[in-house]
């Protein structure tokens, strides 16, 4: 996937390093209350 940047926002792959970040909010239920398959 190409990254795509503007002023405000970076899309990009997600790469290993990243794994922190993604294991504190979607470990979050506040964040994944409306995210299907990982909500309660």
């Amino acid at each position: 996937m190409p990254t795509l940047e503007t002023e405000r926002l970076i899309l990009r792959d997600v790469v290993p390093s990243d794994w922190d970040a993604l294991n504190a909010f979607l470990s979050d239920p506040a964040v994944t209350r409306y995210m299907h398959g990982l909500g309660n």
